[in-house]
């Protein structure tokens, strides 16, 4: 029974996330309040706060996972065999900016995120 309700609890924060990027990525960080959120997963905004302390924890949750898909492709680059040292740092650099800019090109309103994160949630940038 601990599984499944694991399994459900986890399935339930993928679903809030869901919905709070794609509320991010149409009007914005600030625009976005958990009651939002709450209804486009078909909940209660008190039920959000049993998965989310805040919108900040939404958010941090996401940037982790933004992250994680940018360490990825970092080494990806770093960990290729046939690549030199010259190769992998200049891929490096290259694939850092690739993503960045891909981001932040393509989604506009993500940078709102990405500004609260890096302010008040240091400890995930560093």
């Amino acid at each position: 029974m601990e599984a499944k309700t694991t399994e459900n609890q986890e399935e339930t924060r993928a679903r809030i996330l869901d919905a709070a990027e794609a509320r991010f990525r149409t009007y914005g960080y600030g625009k976005t309040t958990m009651a939002e959120i709450a209804t486009d997963v078909g909940m209660s905004a008190a039920n959000l706060y049993r998965f989310f302390e805040n919108k900040l924890d939404i958010g941090a949750a996401l940037a982790q996972h933004c992250f994680a898909e940018r360490e990825k492709a970092i080494l990806e680059v770093v960990n290729a065999p046939e690549s030199s040292a010259a190769e992998k740092l200049q891929g490096f650099v290259l694939t850092i900016l690739r993503h960045t800019y891909g981001q932040f090109s393509a989604e506009p309103k993500i940078n709102q995120l990405v500004e609260t994160i890096i302010t008040r949630r240091q400890d995930l940038v560093q």
